[in-house]
């Protein structure tokens, strides 16, 4: 049995569950879900109960038979140094270091529990086929996305997503400007002449303000707040460009459609922002070399902008 962790929004929520269904598939053993994290009220909302995904939530038992959780602070930092000397697929309890990327990884054994972010289709390339089939939205579109999502199919369409919210005026996620959104479309309107931009956004007031696409466009305000719904179309898309959000990460790799195009971001993270003293508390945790490693994020035919 392999547990993961769940926790943060929607997006890092599927790559963890990818990570975790490949790594079962490889050991041909069940992947459980640990989701202690959302037990807490000021915690992101639990959202993979939306896919066709294959659901088994771990128990508190499942996670202490891995874990071997000790009642004392010397006895966890002596099985924790115990398990860091031991290699990956004998270790029961895996957490992933962010500051690089780390193939043995994908060698997590049969019985262990995993932390981590695991942000790169690296770590479940060799099981995309029943990722992409168990990362659908359930059930059928209401009447009006049907809509939508017909005249998405009939058309060179090209989902142009722009993330807002708490990423404005934050000096680490706050990296894509209009001018990356009007680059990035003109790059794909260039070598898809037919294109037709479908908009989504967490800000459709400002984006309708701010964005002067010159190229014919719709603005998808329909589903708001179910962005299940918005997912769900996103991925249907041909093309994509996107801003550096997991959510829109997820709709692009999905999207699996012959000639595609996705424009991402140069930069994913403002790494020189790490040096803050707000962001202590992530380098301590998840960064022990002082940095995140990037160089994964974007699979290689994605271009960056």
């Amino acid at each position: 049995m392999i547990v993961v962790r769940i926790h943060m929004g929607i997006g890092n929520q599927m790559f963890q569950y990818a990570f975790g269904r490949a790594a079962a598939l490889r050991r041909g053993t069940e992947l459980k879900l640990d989701l202690s994290w959302f037990d807490r009220p000021q915690h992101r909302t639990y959202g993979l109960n939306r896919f066709n995904i294959v659901e088994r939530i771990a128990t508190r038992a499942d996670s202490d038979r891995l874990l071997y959780r000790d009642r004392t602070a010397l006895g966890r930092r002596l099985r924790l140094l115990g398990q860091k000397l031991r290699p990956y697929y004998r270790r029961n309890f895996v957490r992933e270091d962010l500051s690089r990327f780390d193939p043995r990884l994908r060698r997590v054994g049969p019985e262990a529990y995993v932390w981590g972010y695991f942000g790169s289709e690296e770590y479940f390339r060799d099981a995309a086929e029943t990722i992409r089939r168990e990362l659908t939205v359930k059930g059928e579109p209401p009447p009006a996305n049907a809509e939508l999502l017909r005249r998405v199919e009939d058309c060179e369409a090209v989902c142009l997503s722009v993330r807002r919210g708490d990423f404005v005026g934050n000096p680490l996620y706050d990296v894509c400007g209009t001018d990356y959104f009007l680059r990035a479309a003109e790059y794909v309107a260039a070598r898809a002449p037919d294109a037709h931009f479908f908009v989504f956004s967490d800000d459709n007031a400002w984006v309708r303000e701010h964005l002067p696409l010159r190229f014919p466009h719709t603005f998808v305000t329909q589903n708001y707040p179910d962005f299940y719904e918005d997912f769900r179309v996103m991925a249907r898309c041909r093309h994509h460009v996107i801003p550096n959000s997991t959510f829109s990460w997820w709709a692009a790799w999905l999207a699996d459609r012959p000639g595609k195009i996705v424009v991402a971001p140069e930069r994913w993270l403002n790494l020189a922002a790490l040096g803050e003293p707000r962001y202590a508390e992530l380098v301590a945790q998840w960064c022990p070399g002082g940095t995140i490693d990037l160089g994964h994020v974007y699979p290689p035919e994605w271009v960056r902008l």
